[in-house]
């Protein structure tokens, strides 16, 4: 009798868990339920991401010597530039034109503002240029003001390519309209553009 009514009891024990068990998997499905996150969906995602291989890129060792030889000619060719640039101009980094362009001051340009006309004088006396032009802003020509000067027949372009070429060809260089990057590019054109033959191409610069 004691061992029907233990079994009874125990029978009854395993229905009350089993039927717990169900109650509280049923409350947790209703709440993925409310989540919005299908049971179905969640299971077949979990799987997917267990069961999905890794992925690796391969490279093979051809191309990575073909990067490695891209990456060293490009490193290369920065650095004969910017060794270049120092050489001449003792700048790591040059400044575009079109930046000393934009952080330019702005000019005034009211000394011009009541100017009508520009006086032209031959054989002035350096007194009355003094008092008159030197200190008053008042724009003159001076139509013969060098004719004592020695400099249009020194000056030359040996002459100047005698006194800057190699090391001194480091100074302040203006380039203008031409395609020459340094005081030495000047002096390694050739003769015939340097004394502005026909047919060469017309050159001006500065420093």
């Amino acid at each position: 009798m004691t061992n029907t009514s233990d079994n009874a009891v125990s029978a009854d024990s395993s229905k009350k868990s089993t039927d717990l068990a169900r109650k509280e998997l049923s409350a947790i499905l209703g709440k993925i339920d409310d989540l919005r996150h299908p049971v179905k969906a969640w299971l077949l995602l979990r799987a997917r991401s267990r069961l999905r291989p890794t992925k690796l890129i391969k490279v093979r060792a051809r191309h990575l010597w073909l990067f490695l030889l891209i990456a060293t000619w490009i490193t290369v060719q920065l650095a004969r530039t910017h060794v270049l640039t120092y050489q001449y101009t003792k700048c790591w980094i040059t400044t575009p034109s079109f930046v000393l362009k934009l952080f330019r001051p702005p000019e005034d340009c009211s000394i011009c503002q009541d100017v009508q006309q520009v006086d032209k004088l031959s054989a002035v006396d350096p007194t009355i240029f003094e008092q008159r032009y030197a200190y008053s802003g008042k724009p003159v020509v001076i139509s013969d003001a060098m004719a004592n000067w020695t400099a249009p027949k020194v000056f030359s372009f040996s002459f100047f390519k005698t006194l800057y070429d190699g090391a001194e060809a480091s100074c302040q260089f203006f380039p203008y309209k031409t395609e020459f990057r340094s005081l030495q590019d000047v002096f390694d054109m050739s003769p015939d553009r340097a004394m502005m033959e026909k047919g060469t191409t017309p050159w001006y610069v500065g420093w």
